[in-house]
């Protein structure tokens, strides 16, 4: 299964569309009613991307499961020296650095798997792993947050996961729109 979230063909000023519809892979051709059409060796292409698969790739499984390992690792806490001024220990800049690697990562994968994909509309995907890694970084109560001064709060946290993976997979990449040929060429 493709790691990349197909762009509808419906044009958008946004550049997204929301729907529960399924979508088709960018290089299928489909016939008026949406069916897939069969190759010239009546072979078909893959079936079309639904909600629960877009919900799938929107969330970058890979980079929070790095994430969590690191923050495992993190036992530091926020506190303060004898003099009174804050302490920063190496833990603390482990949790910045990995949040820092983990926003970054979310980018970089989300193109190298459009370029498996052969899928231009990778940029929203990035920006949604963005938000989910961001979301699930603040539901596992991760050190970063603390060192932040940010307590977690349950129930804030489970309404952002629920309203994420809820809504997610009804934003759909829109195809960017391409200009009509010049008539007078």
């Amino acid at each position: 299964m493709a790691r990349s979230v197909f762009p509808t063909s419906s044009e958008s000023l946004l550049g997204i569309s929301f729907s529960a519809k399924p979508v088709p892979p960018p290089s299928q051709p489909v016939d008026s009613t949406g069916q897939p059409i069969p190759q010239a060796d009546g072979t078909v292409q893959p079936d079309p991307q639904n909600y629960l698969e877009r919900v799938q790739n929107y969330i970058p499984a890979e980079i929070i499961a790095f994430f969590i390992f690191v923050n495992s690792l993190i036992v530091g806490e926020v506190g303060n020296n004898a003099d009174g001024s804050v302490n920063v220990t190496v833990d603390k800049w482990v949790s910045y650095g990995a949040l820092g690697f983990g926003l970054l990562a979310c980018w970089l994968y989300a193109k190298s798997a459009s370029n498996t994909d052969n899928n231009p509309a990778w940029k929203l995907q990035a920006f949604m792993w963005s938000i989910a890694f961001l979301i699930w970084s603040y539901a596992i109560d991760a050190k970063v947050w603390e060192f932040q001064g940010i307590e977690l709060v349950p129930s804030l946290s489970g309404f952002l996961l629920a309203g994420f993976t809820l809504f997610s997979g009804l934003i759909i990449p829109a195809k960017a729109a391409t200009p009509d040929p010049d008539p007078t060429e």
